[in-house]
């Protein structure tokens, strides 16, 4: 079953709104949280011990088990309703092994990398 999982949402509620008539869960993941790896979080195991270190800058959403029709009308969704989230992911066999700040991590490489790219398409 497709779910969402939401970090640093302050649009949360708009999100949830989303989701709803599309009938995906969505799952609020607190900071104390950010230890464990996605895997972990999208089964919802209730884990001993908590993050304490710095946290990330930004909002994230990690969307679980989705068939490419559910996310092409999620982004679509949220592009139509001027939804922003500063990095979307989507879990993998590679990154469901991730811890939260890994994955924050790659998302922010990814999302440099794309905007040099736009950068340097722009010039020529």
């Amino acid at each position: 079953m497709a779910k969402v999982l939401l970090f640093q949402c302050e649009n949360e509620r708009e999100i949830r709104q989303i989701l709803t008539p599309m009938k995906i869960q969505a799952v609020s993941v607190p900071k104390t949280k950010f230890h464990m790896t996605l895997k972990e979080l999208e089964r919802e195991d209730d884990e001993e011990g908590y993050f304490g270190g710095a946290y990330p800058e930004g909002s994230m959403i990690v969307m679980c088990d989705f068939t490419e029709k559910q996310l092409d009308r999620l982004l679509m969704d949220f592009r139509n309703r001027n939804v922003k989230i500063d990095y979307k992911m989507v879990m993998t066999a590679t990154n469901a092994s991730w811890d939260v700040l890994h994955v924050y991590f790659e998302a922010q490489r990814e999302k440099m990398m794309y905007e040099m790219a736009q950068r340097d398409r722009k010039r020529f």
